[in-house]
């Protein structure tokens, strides 16, 4: 049969050459991995040269341990757990992550008690897969000599780039960017995957966890992001997640309190859009949808050199997109897009009008390139007025179908990211910010927390000492208070003259006055992204208690 013994021939040959490529490509990508991504300067230099840049340094693990350094007296209507997360690590050795969203999760958990005067803390890396991979003996000196993170994440390649490391490899989940308190379940949230429970005394994790009424196959989520919205009337609790499909889509999930899926739909998205944040009214959810897009030649190219956030660029001509779904049964009702496009992370809050939405939002001054550019390496990143954010109010108007936007709030604001509101006026008319500032803007990284009064135009800056770096303020509304004022506002603070943090405590109204307390820390704590107070949950507090350990 020489027509089958030709055809066979040509088989293997053809095999043989598809073979060669593979095994020339994989020894092209091991050549350049060493090569791959040099720095201006090396790390330590960049660390003795801007030692706030140690607030990026991993952390030791604490078990749960009691802290006696409190100064002030913590307010006694104050008892319950501030939980927090951040990419605790971004480096191992001489190996780094090629973007501060990339870092391993890190959660840390401190319970207060005002009536007894008493605290714990407690910290502890999520055991995500790929955490656990890059535990192992051989991955973990192969990333301190330089050779990379043992797994693909989001935007960092595994191996450096090696082919055969990230070729048809899905980007890891590092469970770094928010906490959630969800009826009795504490969860480590990332857009990048499903949630991880976590025990809320210990911080032991307990696996992926999702809905209450169906398991994580039955409902076939993948992605479940960072900025869950409750309702604070209902108790309702709204979510968005990337689906992988064709078209690709966002899906909203419309959950009860104690976790059960109760609505889902999908919004099918036009391009490969990155969407971080999204916001609720009384009757609508609000998606926003910037240009910061991956095109299809970038998304295939992902395939086989991993680093799919790197493949993504800023489209102006695509504009700003909005839409409006009804929480009654999740129909769009709006879909506009907005010219010129602005660029942004985090939503503030969204609240009706008449016949509109308002959507305020912490808008990027600058170009969003230069903000990625930071993003993808935080211990040389150069943080000015352009690279943060202003305040912004986008009015969508459902009869019209138009959007405008304007600047709001006092105009001696200093520049921000991380803004939070008081939890009680979500999806409702609010008349305070706050946000996590650089005052003044030369300040290498955000330094204070401010109140900004929208009413009367106002602000209220919480200063610190020099060297000391604060971060997302919490807002804890006190006892049986319905004031938007009647509330304590927490900040975490990494001390750069010590290389320790401490957690401050003020009252709302009166951030200037300094703080009433703080909480300080055996350790450090990396600079983190989001976290929640959970009232009356002492379990950190009741855990060190039992193995009755003190901080050094």
């Amino acid at each position: 049969y020489p027509t089958e013994r030709r055809m066979d021939q040509h088989r293997l040959q053809s095999s043989g050459r598809l073979s060669w490529a593979l095994v020339s490509a994989s020894v092209f990508f091991r050549q350049r991995r060493r090569l791959r991504n040099p720095r201006a300067l090396p790390i330590e230099e960049s660390l003795v040269a801007d030692p706030w840049r140690r607030g990026f340094e991993a952390a030791p693990e604490t078990h749960p341990v009691m802290l006696e350094a409190i100064e002030g007296e913590i307010p006694s209507d104050l008892v319950g757990t501030i939980y927090r997360n951040s990419a605790g690590r971004l480096r191992i050795g001489a190996s780094e992550y090629e973007h501060w969203f990339d870092g391993d999760g890190f959660v840390s958990a401190l319970s207060v008690d005002g009536v007894q005067q008493k605290a714990a803390f407690a910290s502890r890396f999520v055991r995500t897969p790929r955490f656990v991979a890059q535990e192992k003996p051989g991955a973990f000196a192969r990333a301190q000599e330089g050779l990379g993170m043992a797994s693909v994440g989001a935007w960092t390649p595994a191996d450096n780039g090696d082919f055969s490391s990230n070729v048809f490899r899905l980007a890891t989940n590092p469970a770094n960017t928010s906490v959630l308190w969800w009826g009795d379940r504490l969860l480590a949230l990332c857009e990048g995957g499903l949630p991880y429970r976590l025990d809320p005394g210990t911080l032991e994790t307990l696996g992926e966890d999702l809905f209450k009424d169906r398991s994580i196959s039955e409902s076939g989520v993948s992605f479940f992001s960072a900025h869950p919205k409750r309702d604070p009337t209902t108790g309702e609790l709204f979510n968005i997640g990337l689906t992988i499909s064709v078209p690709q889509a966002i899906e909203v999930y419309c959950c009860s309190a104690t976790g059960e899926l109760l609505q889902r739909a999908k919004v099918p998205l036009k391009e490969f859009t990155f969407v971080h944040d999204f916001a609720i009214t009384e009757k609508y959810i609000v998606l926003i949808m910037p240009p910061w897009v991956c095109p299809v030649d970038g998304l295939l190219q992902s395939l086989w050199e991993g680093g799919l956030g790197q493949k993504f660029g800023w489209q102006e001509e695509l504009g700003t997109r909005c839409v409006l779904l009804k929480r009654s049964d999740l129909s769009t009702v709006f879909d506009e897009t907005l010219m010129p496009p602005v660029s942004l992370y985090h939503t503030v809050n969204a609240f009706e009008e008449d016949d509109t939405v308002k959507l305020q939002i912490a808008a990027h001054i600058g170009p969003r390139e230069h903000v990625e550019k930071n993003f993808r390496d935080m211990y040389r990143s150069n943080w000015t007025d352009e690279t943060r954010c202003s305040l912004k109010e986008m009015t969508l108007d459902i009869s019209l179908g138009r959007i405008s936007i304007r600047s709001v709030g006092p105009s001696d604001a200093a520049s921000f990211e991380l803004p939070t509101i008081h939890p009680a006026f979500i999806g409702r008319t609010h008349r305070h910010v706050f946000t996590n500032s650089a005052y003044p803007s030369t300040a290498g990284f955000a330094n204070t927390v401010e109140r900004l009064d929208l009413q009367k135009n106002l602000v209220d800056r919480a200063v610190f000492e020099e060297g000391q770096f604060a971060g997302e303020p919490m807002v804890i509304p006190k006892e049986s208070a319905k004031d938007e004022l009647s509330t304590y506002v927490c900040t975490c603070v990494y001390d750069a003259n010590s290389n320790k943090s401490f957690f401050a405590f003020f009252d709302a109204a009166h951030l200037s006055a300094g703080p009433v307390a703080k909480v300080h820390l055996p350790t450090h704590l990396p600079y983190s992204f989001h976290g929640e107070w959970v009232q009356g949950k002492v379990d950190v507090l009741h855990v060190a208690q039992k193995g009755g350990r003190l901080a050094e």
